[in-house]
């Protein structure tokens, strides 16, 4: 049996076309926790409503907690051999677990699949396509299986495959762990970056079977306080445990995500002065702005090192002001 785990917080709109995907699928051996984290509007009759229609849906009331603590909960109810994570606003392809256990061969603990990001009018923004970015990986490994291994786990860090927990299938003897609840940004990379380091291999099913809705607003479609903050935080910890494993090139992937980061990205969508501000102290006082200035030195202009290298978020601010201002 497959466990579903739908953490639930304000998913009206989008919940209904979530949970029918599940009633499409053509593999029916599924449970689907829901989980309604302390939702203020009508999530929690949705869950409820879907409850009464079908056996198979399990609801969860709790106070809100955050998203990795709804996950928790939904990981510690769970009875299924496999386990899956959808976030209540996105939808399966009804072949999503068809062809997701298809690929759960022996000794593989952990299957990826490609998705499509859409928009909520439908229109797909972007497709993900790490054949393209494995393409070195898939050479060596026709069947689309890579074992556990420091090359390997690097390659799909740099692809991105690790930076989330949806569009896979994990084996639930996989998951010791639980998510970090003391975060609420890039916390599932950390969970999916654990779990990759304990499957004996890795699955990479090349079809889209995951459409993933991108909002403005969401979590992760622009900056908020702390953001920076906690991404550090999770990078660090994920390179920490790839050096523990012995894995140096995954590693490095993890810890040239973590000081790669530019605020201008989040600059360019923030028009209030104050808010700008706030975005570039809390980049000034990550602890690893050495390892970012470094490499700021090696790609940008020598004015632009000094301006960061003075750690000034004023300066800054005024700077990449003038800088965006001038590429329109």
């Amino acid at each position: 049996m497959i466990s579903f785990m739908i953490p639930i917080y304000k998913a009206e709109e989008h919940l209904a076309l979530c949970l029918d995907s599940l009633l499409f699928q053509t593999v029916s051996d599924w449970e689907a926790i829901l989980i309604d984290d302390g939702s203020p509007d009508s999530s929690g009759e949705i869950c409820d409503a879907y409850v009464a229609r079908d056996k198979r849906f399990i609801a969860i009331h709790q106070p809100n907690g955050g998203v990795s603590a709804a996950r928790n909960a939904g990981l510690d109810n769970a009875r299924g051999e496999y386990v899956a994570f959808v976030d209540a606003d996105d939808r399966l392809a009804p072949d999503f677990l068809e062809k997701m256990l298809a690929a759960m061969g022996e000794g593989v603990d952990l299957v990826f699949c490609n998705y499509l990001r859409v928009s909520p009018e439908e229109e797909t923004l972007y497709t993900s396509s790490y054949s393209e970015k494995l393409a070195a990986l898939l050479k060596k490994h026709s069947d689309r299986v890579f074992p556990r291994e420091d090359r390997a786990l690097a390659a799909l860090w740099a692809a991105g495959v690790l930076s989330a927990c949806h569009s896979k299938l994990y084996r639930r003897a996989l998951l010791t762990e639980r998510f970090d609840g003391s975060l609420s940004f890039a916390e599932d990379s950390l969970f999916v970056a654990g779990a990759a380091l304990r499957a004996e291999a890795i699955a990479y099913v090349e079809e889209p079977l995951y459409r993933y809705l991108y909002r403005e607003g969401s979590l992760s479609a622009g900056w908020w306080s702390g953001m920076l903050t906690q991404r550090s935080r999770s990078l660090t910890a994920i390179a920490e445990r790839f050096a523990e494993a012995g894995c140096p090139l995954a590693e490095r992937a993890a810890k040239e995500m973590r000081d790669g980061l530019n605020p201008e990205e989040f600059l360019t969508q923030i028009s209030d002065r104050r808010r700008a501000l706030e975005l570039l102290k809390e980049y000034c006082a990550l602890p690893n702005y050495p390892e970012m200035l470094a490499v700021i030195a090696s790609t940008r202009s020598r004015l632009t090192c000094l301006v960061y290298k003075i750690r000034s978020p004023r300066l800054l601010r005024a700077y990449l002001s003038a800088v965006l201002k001038r590429r329109g």
